[in-house]
């Protein structure tokens, strides 16, 4: 009697006719195969008939089993971990609203069945679709305008080059933040902020103005101490002031106002001086000199006189023109007779004769032949001219008499001076 195998065919049919066997385990599905081989085997033996009719039912106890243990296969979460993992290299700090990936995260169901991947597949998207939808957190500009805080209110002290590197470096924070930035572009604000910190430190201070100070300096050098009465009394100012400024060389602007105030003693001092009165044009007798100058006749002398001893020693004048002219023309001294010729700015000009008393011949020498001629114009007082007359008159009186011989003629002898100066 042949064996029933309906049943086991149905079964086997049956598994071989399923399309999802791809879920399954690939060991759960090889037992039901290994079930069934087993079946086909032992169908195909030459001598399989009703008697091995028990095999067969447990082949097919077996592969009801081993069908009934089929085991699905877990869902593929790798779509999921790397989303995830994507999700884990951001910086939350970074975003206003990382709490949807959060919550994408949350909301994974862990070890679902290869039945459900499309609900895993979603978990994956909802993560990815979380991150995309992140919104950056603003900037932080928290330190650049903290930094503005620290800019000087003056800039005007500070030098141009200083502040202007400054500026610089505030304009291209301004031109970077005028851009699409948010808070990812946090550590380019920063390096750009550091710069401007950097540069408003850096601002140097301009140094202060010496101009007006060098300018008057130089005003009071240039000025002739013998054309004011009280010159020294500025020059003490002068040396204080140069002193200063040789010793605080380098004062800022800021300190400007110690420059300006040495600026205004010095021109307070040059500002009191007072000029020597400008002297008239004058001709007179040297002061502390024995010169007497009385009218046109210039007398008060000495013998034996020169150019220089009239320049140097009997007159000093200014401002005018002043020639010597000898009585004797090749004479060596200038005797009673010469002329002193004084010419004004104005053009007025004045004569006056030198008169040296004892001396009438005009060789500037007192000698026995001025002697003789007296004694003859005691005689003769026509032989003398007015000038003549005046160097005989040695007693005073005003007639030539012997009395003048005699005491020219002790003169000569050496017996007595003659006095120039009590003569009038």
């Amino acid at each position: 009697m042949p064996i029933d195998s309906a049943e086991f065919i149905s079964i086997k049919n049956a598994f071989e006719a399923r399309t999802d066997l791809a879920n399954y385990t690939d060991a759960s599905v090889q037992a039901v195969r290994d079930e069934i081989a087993r079946g086909e085997i032992l169908l195909q033996a030459s001598d399989t008939n009703i008697k091995k009719q028990a095999q067969l039912d447990a082949i097919v106890a077996a592969l009801n089993t081993a069908i009934a243990n089929l085991k699905l296969k877990d869902a593929d979460y790798t779509a999921v971990n790397a989303a995830v993992s994507r999700a884990n290299l951001l910086d939350r700090d970074l975003y206003t609203n990382f709490d949807i990936v959060n919550d994408a995260i949350g909301a994974v169901v862990p070890d679902l069945k290869i039945t459900e991947q499309d609900r895993v597949d979603g978990f994956a998207a909802a993560i990815n679709d979380a991150i995309d939808a992140l919104e950056f957190k603003p900037i932080d500009t928290s330190a650049y305008e903290a930094a503005q805080e620290t800019v000087p209110a003056d800039l005007s002290i500070y030098t141009d080059a200083t502040v202007n590197a400054m500026n610089d470096a505030k304009a291209a924070i301004d031109t970077f933040l005028a851009g699409d930035v948010n808070i990812s572009h946090q550590s380019q604000l920063d390096a750009l902020v550091a710069t401007y910190t950097a540069k408003i430190a850096a601002l140097a201070v301009k140094p202060a103005d010496y101009t007006a100070l060098n300018a008057v300096i130089n005003e009071f050098k240039a000025l002739n101490e013998d054309d004011y009465t009280n010159y020294y009394d500025a020059y003490s100012v002068y040396r204080s002031v140069n002193n200063w400024k040789t010793a605080n060389p380098n004062k800022l602007i800021t300190e400007q106002a110690e420059v300006d105030a040495q600026t205004q003693l010095l021109r307070d001092a040059i500002d009191a001086l007072i000029p020597v009165p400008a002297l008239q044009p004058y001709f007179r007798a040297k002061e502390g000199s024995t010169t007497v100058i009385d009218g046109q006749y210039i007398y008060g002398l000495k013998t034996n006189l020169t150019a220089g001893n009239l320049r140097n020693t009997f007159l000093e004048y200014n401002d005018v023109e002043v020639e010597f002219t000898k009585a004797i023309e090749d004479a060596r001294y200038y005797g009673t007779g010469s002329t002193v010729t004084v010419t004004y700015p104005d053009n007025t000009v004045e004569v006056y004769t030198i008169i040296i008393f004892g001396d009438v011949d005009g060789n500037s020498l007192i000698d026995s032949d001025d002697a003789y001629a007296t004694l003859a114009a005691a005689v003769d007082n026509s032989l003398f001219n007015a000038v003549q007359k005046k160097a005989a008159n040695v007693d005073g009186v005003r007639r030539i008499s012997v009395d003048d011989y005699a005491i020219i003629n002790d003169a000569v002898l050496g017996i007595n001076d003659i006095d120039q100066t009590a003569i009038a």
